[in-house]
């Protein structure tokens, strides 16, 4: 496979996502985000998937995680629906994280 710009990457991780979707078809607990996370040092460097609005979405999450407030004003039914998809794509990136740190770390 070849790569000429950060757009082969990304199409590289579709291709890859939807691989590990076919897993989940078979019954494997195969995590579709650790398929990409392993899966990633042998094609490219993680800066460069990192995106800016991405990052402000982590820190959105990260402080209203820390502090309690909602991102948005008003209850559960009032946030954005984008909103809480990235939510739940970000808590479990998170967790993800933590556990292959736990299991790295003995």
């Amino acid at each position: 496979m070849e790569f000429n710009n950060k757009n082969d990457v990304w199409d590289y991780i579709g291709e890859i996502s939807e691989e590990s979707k076919e897993f989940y078809k078979d019954g494997s607990r195969f995590n579709i985000l650790r398929g990409i996370y392993e899966q990633l040092p042998f094609f490219c460097c993680n800066n460069i998937i990192l995106d800016k609005e991405h990052q402000k979405d982590i820190a959105k999450f990260l402080y209203c995680q820390d502090t309690g407030v909602p991102p948005y004003p008003g209850s559960f039914g009032d946030q954005p629906t984008m909103w809480i998809a990235k939510y739940y794509i970000i808590k479990e990136a998170l967790s993800l994280n933590a556990k292959i740190m736990r299991e790295n770390n003995g």
